[in-house]
């Protein structure tokens, strides 16, 4: 019941965070009625946008509201997967796999690419045609973390990355 409603939140928070990223104004999607199982200040509102892709660890937000969530436990091809309101209901309607990695610990989006902290790696994910799934992906660093990668996964290793004002990645 806790990762359900951590999995509400994070969708809750993801949608907060794409309309506010978005270029333009753009209407806002009435909220849930029970503002998806959340308890908000007056004046706010939330809305699932999804609620059946599975438990989730992390998000990033393309600036056209697209957003990017990694699955917590990949299934196949699945590892992260996109997904898109096309109708502009708060919603998501359109799911693309966009690409498979393990352990992934942080995610940013930028300008087509979307940039994975999964130790010991880092790695970019390219999306050329924009369509939602990774065209193609460059190892950029290797050997972050511990041996205990090995043991455990990425378990209690380098977490979280942030792109700065500078462009560079934190």
């Amino acid at each position: 019941m806790l990762m359900f409603r951590s999995f509400r939140y994070i969708t809750a928070c993801a949608l907060l965070i794409a309309l506010c990223q978005c270029k333009g104004k753009p209407a806002m999607p009435a909220g849930d009625k029970d503002n998806g199982g959340l308890a908000l200040p007056d004046g706010f509102e939330a809305v699932v946008v999804v609620d059946s892709i599975g438990p989730s660890r992390h998000l990033a937000i393309r600036d056209n509201g697209d957003v990017f969530v990694k699955l917590n436990i990949s299934k196949g091809d699945k590892g992260s997967v996109a997904l898109r309101d096309t109708d502009g209901d708060g919603k998501a309607d359109q799911f693309n796999d966009f690409a498979k990695m393990d352990h992934p610990r942080g995610l940013i989006y930028d300008n087509g690419s979307l940039w994975v902290l999964h130790p010991p790696f880092l790695s970019v994910f390219h999306d050329v045609d924009r369509d939602g799934t990774s065209d193609k992906s460059e190892v950029l660093i290797e050997g972050i973390s511990t041996d205990e990668v090995n043991k455990r996964g990425a378990d209690h290793t380098t977490n979280g990355i942030r792109m700065g004002i500078d462009g560079w990645i934190y």
